[in-house]
């Protein structure tokens, strides 16, 4: 199975194309909006102020994962980034096919295989059948990683890359995609390890084609630029706020990448392919409001860590400091947004609050077969 790049040739313009990613074709993509936020541009660090109250319970209750406040960018609203504050999710109007479906979420939850790597990592393997329209991508094999929360002097995360790269590349079967969708690190640019980046350069080679789109936590630091090329040295193609048009079988789709909804300026397309199979990777999902083209298929994402907790949906809890306004209501695994498109929110392999394995959804990473 080989995706082929092919050129866009009307208003677009060419973006250098990592060695690493395939054959030397030109891979064609275009830019839309400012893709870096202006005031995440400098080293220099912010100086701090007392904490408030509720930053303080945040602090503790994050414990190390906390960066300091001087390492933490500005937020944005929505709409100072120019989206809109309402949702992308749409109410259903075709009950049959609303039942639809419903029966197709149950058939890509029911064929998940979970497998533990180590008493941590855990893999998550689904298949989701493919609309006749779409056939041409039967056989795709999508490596969807997310939330890997490097962090100096913590060698836990870097350990867990080095089992999932073990893991895959004992496989037969290669992978169309791999697609990193944010939170690299957890506090500053030290915290990517040697091991760690060993271990990605490994499984972008398994892989013939290797996406970026930044976390939250890649903000952290303010030096997003650092983290960017850090990537592009390993393996991926910085995606960010961009569209890029491969081609499969001779068929045509785009992959879209859009920026952090809070600390990066996530930026909506004017207009998507609608007889095109269409994918976008961003970290959180609130960065797809409603000015965002209907005309997506599908969605991955990642940020909540599928709120951590087993006994009960902790994502909700991250809008009370300010992580997540979860406008589309979705937080962990499968859902439909809209009659067209189908949304995945990985599990992550960090978890924060609750160590104790009995208590918290198993971490890991997500390999996604297209039927």
């Amino acid at each position: 199975m080989t995706l082929e790049h092919s050129p866009i040739t009307t208003n677009l313009r060419e973006k250098e194309l990592s060695p690493s990613l395939g054959p030397p074709h030109s891979l064609a993509s275009y830019s839309f909006g400012d893709i870096r936020p202006t005031s995440i541009s400098t080293k220099t660090a912010v100086p701090s102020s007392p904490l408030s109250l509720s930053e303080r319970v945040v602090a503790f209750l994050e414990g190390p994962w906390a960066p300091s406040k001087e390492n933490l960018p500005d937020q944005r609203t929505p709409e100072e980034c120019g989206n809109s504050a309402a949702p992308f999710r749409k109410a259903w109007h075709n009950e049959r096919l609303r039942h639809d479906r419903k029966r197709e979420l149950k058939a890509i939850t029911s064929s998940c295989v979970r497998t533990s790597l180590t008493p941590w990592t855990s893999l998550y393997e689904y298949s989701v059948s493919l609309k006749p329209e779409h056939a041409h991508l039967s056989g795709m094999r999508i490596l969807h990683l997310s939330d890997i929360h490097l962090l100096e002097n913590y060698s836990k995360p870097t350990e867990e890359l080095e089992a999932i790269t073990t893991y895959v590349k004992s496989l037969s079967t290669p992978f169309d995609l791999c697609v990193l969708t944010g939170d690299l690190i957890t506090k500053t640019p030290n915290d990517i390890s040697p091991g760690a980046l060993k271990s990605l350069k490994e499984l972008t080679s398994c892989c013939q084609h290797s996406f970026f789109v930044p976390g939250n936590h890649d903000y952290h630091g303010h030096d997003i630029e650092f983290i960017n090329s850090t990537v592009k040295r390993v393996g991926f193609y910085d995606i960010n706020n961009s569209v890029v048009e491969l081609r499969r079988r001779n068929v045509p789709f785009t992959i879209t990448g859009v920026d952090d909804a809070y600390f990066g300026t996530p930026k909506a397309p004017d207009e998507l392919p609608d007889d095109q199979f269409n994918m976008v990777l961003t970290h959180n999902l609130d960065a797809i409001r409603a000015n965002f083209p209907q005309s997506v298929d599908l969605i991955l994402s990642g940020h909540t860590h599928w709120g951590e907790c087993c006994l009960f949906n902790g994502a909700r809890l991250m809008k009370l400091w300010g992580y997540s306004d979860n406008v589309n209501n979705h937080t962990q695994g499968w859902d439909y947004l809209s009659e067209r498109t189908l949304s995945y929110v990985h599990p992550g392999l960090a978890r924060y609050y609750v160590p104790y394995r009995g208590l918290r959804h198993p971490p890991g990473f997500t390999i996604i077969n297209l039927r």
